[in-house]
């Protein structure tokens, strides 16, 4: 090429350029930022407010616009000093009214002929070279030069420091089985011990190098790596090693031929981690809300969702109303809408023994269940919830955030792209969700007499229901249709099969006693432990006259007086 020279840009290390063969002068980190942040644009315009979310998040200065265009005019003059229109390759340019380009060409990014190498590898793999994919593989390593984006601030570069990593370490992994297969398991060893200890709870990666040091006849150092890798797993994460990591372990025991991921001896092992499964367990005798459950399926189907975006539901509602069962139950029926993973967060946001869990020790527990060790964990609220986002990006994951205090918690934990779904519960009705994100708002009332009769006969069995009609109808109307009230007092029937249903009701007929009576001493299910993180947040004429101090409701205090509607069960 003529005029300006072949410009050539790499991300996997520091950032930097070069003109032909002279290093450019980028300037400051964040300048560097913006040239990274349209390099990876792969020639796509990127809107300006992009490059400041990109650089500060939600938090820009109030001069955000003007740094930003003073960075791509200084990133303009450094790359095509000698200005030639015609010369489209390494040109920056603008493309409308606050919209920016940076033209280049497959072979000038480092990123995009590092993706093509290990592309190439992969081909060569599968297609029975395993010697060639090596060669190939060490080639897309030979591009890397340190951490991705080294030294460069903001979100977007936090998040891409995240993506790029993980990209690497499968490549890796992918390296090591095709040096396994290949027969160059000595010269993988020392490599495979690196990478294993710098990402513990990578088990393939684990699993390789014991595979390694076996086939270096090292039996006892592999079966004390396996012990290892065991501890940690069952001591930080609460999970036994996957079954291939675990017959690994049994042929090396039995001194037979060993095999791990795409090596002879074992089938390709095509997870990397463990898929997330958090769900806590739903109700077994779920009753009602079908037209609840209706909408939370039709938001996952509805084809006119806007692209791109994250599809949430608020459930709100009283205490004992079933918010949680609700989640929880439609959870585990559409599980298999989300094959990547459901999880799971109980964000305490009303409860007197514990406090409201923070978004950043929130994100902290998601991150490291999705395979970020703590040396890795990003220390700051913004930098945990982009690197969040950058993990499911691409993902169909289910995200159920579970008692939730009000729309700032919870805001954080929201995934960013389509695909994903979060599902949020609180006693407050999150009226910002709806107003911010789109989200869908579900208010949960007390179930209908039907709805009452039918819990009852779930869990006490039809012939006993129907034996007392007259009964059932009062104990229906003593627990004002709330299902937590309804399971307490079907509990207490269960528990004495000798008790008349009639005796259960004139339990309940005093309602200075009526709490004590559903009390069955389990803080979880205990009608009143439950009612108790609610009453200290009514409005005072709701509270009565009961001091604030107080950290129980008063003997009489019915949470159903102050649901959406008070109408009683009907039958």
């Amino acid at each position: 090429m003529s005029g300006i020279g072949l410009v050539r840009v790499e991300l996997l290390g520091a950032v930097r350029a070069w003109r032909d063969e002279r290093e450019l002068m980028l300037g400051s980190p964040g300048q560097r930022a913006v040239l990274a942040m349209l390099a990876l644009s792969a020639g796509q315009p990127v809107v300006r407010d992009k490059l400041v979310d990109g650089l500060w998040g939600d938090r820009p200065p109030a001069s955000a616009v003007n740094i930003v265009h003073t960075y791509v005019a200084r990133l303009r003059r450094v790359l095509q000093p000698e200005r030639n229109e015609r010369e489209r390759i390494g040109v920056l340019s603008s493309a409308g009214h606050g919209l920016y380009v940076l033209q280049l060409g497959r072979g000038q990014l480092d990123v995009r002929r590092f993706d093509a190498c290990a592309g190439r590898a992969r081909q060569l793999r599968a297609g029975g070279n395993p010697a060639a994919a090596a060669e190939s593989f060490e080639a897309a390593s030979a591009m890397w030069h340190g951490v991705p984006l080294a030294g460069i601030p903001g979100p977007f570069a936090e998040a891409e420091r995240a993506r790029l990593t993980e990209q690497y370490l499968t490549m890796a992994e992918d390296h090591a089985e095709a040096m396994l297969a290949a027969g160059r398991h000595a010269q993988v060893v020392k490599q495979l011990a690196r990478l294993t200890e710098e990402n513990p709870f990578r088990e393939r990666l684990a699993g390789l190098h014991i595979l390694a040091l076996s086939r270096n006849g090292r039996r006892g150092e592999a079966l004390a790596a396996y012990q290892r890798t065991r501890q940690l797993l069952v001591a930080e994460l609460g999970i036994e090693p996957r079954a291939d990591l675990r017959e690994l372990q049994g042929d090396i025991l039995h001194n037979r031929d060993t095999g791990f991921g795409g090596t002879a001896g074992a089938p390709l092992a095509a997870a990397a981690c463990v898929v997330p499964r958090q769900l806590p367990p739903g109700v077994r005798r779920f009753v009602g809300r079908r037209a609840e459950l209706k909408v939370l399926s039709e938001l996952v189907g509805n084809a006119e969702w806007p692209p791109g975006t994250v599809v949430i539901s608020a459930i709100s509602g009283a205490a004992g109303i079933g918010k949680s069962a609700l989640a929880l139950h439609w959870a585990h029926q559409a599980a298999g809408r989300f094959p990547e993973g459901q999880l799971y967060v109980n964000l305490c946001g009303v409860d007197p023994q514990r406090p409201p869990v923070p978004a950043a020790d929130a994100l902290g527990f998601l991150l490291r269940v999705l395979g970020i060790t703590p040396g890795s964990m990003p220390a700051g609220l913004d930098e945990r919830a982009g690197l969040y986002r950058s993990l499911l990006a691409g993902k169909r994951m289910l995200v159920v955030l579970d008692n939730a205090r009000d729309e700032e918690q919870v805001r954080p934990l929201l995934p960013g792209s389509a695909g994903c779904m979060a599902i949020v519960t609180s006693r407050r009705q999150l009226s910002g969700l709806a107003a911010a994100e789109d989200a869908r708002l579900v208010s949960l009332d007390v179930l209908t007499g039907v709805e009452a009769r039918e819990l009852l006969a779930s869990r006490l069995g039809e012939r006993r229901v129907a034996g007392e009609p007259e009964a059932v109808s009062e104990l229906m109307s003593l627990c004002a249709g709330l299902p937590l009230a309804l399971a307490a007092a079907a509990a207490r029937a269960a528990a004495h099969p000798g008790f008349r249903l009639a005796e259960v009701a004139a339990e309940l007929r005093d309602e200075h006693t009526r709490l004590d009576v559903l009390d069955a001493g389990d803080p979880s299910t205990s009608a009143r432990a439950v009612f108790s993180r609610s009453y200290p947040h009514l409005a005072p004429a709701a509270a009565r006259d009961v001091p604030a101090s107080g950290a129980s409701p008063p003997r009489g205090y019915h949470p159903a007086r102050h649901c959406r509607s008070r109408r009683p069960p009907r039958r």
